[in-house]
């Protein structure tokens, strides 16, 4: 210390104070060993306490802090949040390292670093108007997306916005958002009905299954991320107004899409009621060999010798 003082200075608290306002003092301070003498210095002395509001505490990355500034302990979080470090400052942990058998120091910093609240963190930080552009971007890589919505599942309480984030689907892509669309947990099953001609035109997506197992759970239960079934297929789809002409409109692009649509129908007939289907047009063949698709009060028959003859 008295190498930074002027010669007649005394260490008296003002003088340090004033002390550490020298850019050379500030230098020194950023050096690991030096910043861990001159706390326990302060400490010794009983200094520290009023000490807080300076920039002493070296920051993770190698800048002073004030302790309001800084987090103390984050590590916890910090595997999950690797993309988003950038928002975080924390003391250094060989900071934390060299004081963390000592009482007084332990006394003395209660209440003095930053809290790290989540919720705060990803509503008013990560999805602020400034970083929500960057962080949705980020969210586009898989790494980042397993390890973020883990961190939601496990702390941060669920708000609507969350639904307008990406995630990855089990294709390896990045899928916009959670939102106007069926979502489901990846299913082999699922993938070849959604994938038939006559469901061209519903938007459904299939989430990635590295996500783990406590962000399923919350996917399932806030993002309305379903397990797969025909039920759903049959009830919420094809039975549904809000989907009828999407779903009549595609099983009509051809013969084969239609034969495959009513072969779905009828393999699953325990899910439907008697003439719930009766709004779904069937190719047909008139007298004159020509095809097109009627609905059944068209007077529509099976094919037969009768209708042959006639």
């Amino acid at each position: 210390l008295k190498r930074y003082a002027n010669e007649e200075m005394k260490f008296d608290e003002d003088k340090l104070h004033d002390m550490i306002g020298n850019y050379e003092f500030q230098e020194w301070l950023k050096v690991q060993d030096n910043n861990n003498k001159f706390l326990k210095f302060l400490l010794d002395n009983d200094y520290l306490e009023d000490f807080m509001g300076e920039e002493i505490f070296l920051e993770d990355e190698g800048s002073l802090q004030t302790a309001e500034a800084l987090y103390y302990d984050v590590d916890k979080y910090l595997v999950d949040l690797q993309a988003f470090t950038n928002y975080i400052y924390f003391i250094s942990p060989k900071t934390r390292e060299y004081f963390k058998d000592n009482e007084k120091w332990n006394d003395t910093i209660v209440g003095k670093f930053a809290e790290f609240n989540c919720d705060d963190f990803v509503n008013n930080e990560l999805l602020s108007y400034t970083n929500k552009a960057s962080t949705i971007e980020s969210l586009k890589n898989k790494v980042t997306s397993i390890h973020f919505f883990k961190f939601l599942a496990e702390n941060v309480t669920f708000d609507d916005k969350f639904t307008s984030l990406p995630f990855i689907a089990d294709d390896e892509t990045a899928v916009d958002d959670f939102e106007d669309k069926f979502l489901f947990f990846t299913s082999e099953k699922g993938h070849k009905v959604c994938e038939s001609e006559w469901m061209s035109s519903i938007p459904v997506a299939f989430i990635s299954n590295d996500y783990a197992k406590a962000t399923k759970d919350y996917l399932k239960e806030n993002f309305g991320v379903q397990i797969f079934s025909d039920e759903i297929i049959v009830k919420d789809i094809i039975l549904s107004d809000d989907y009828h002409d999407e779903i009549n409109e595609s099983q009509q692009e051809d013969k084969d899409t239609s034969v495959a649509f009513v072969k779905y129908c009828f393999e699953h007939e325990s899910l439907f009621g008697s003439g719930s289907l009766r709004n779904y047009a069937l190719n047909s063949y008139d007298c004159d060999g020509d095809e097109s698709f009627v609905l059944y009060e068209d007077n529509i028959f099976f094919p037969s010798e009768c209708f042959d003859e006639y």
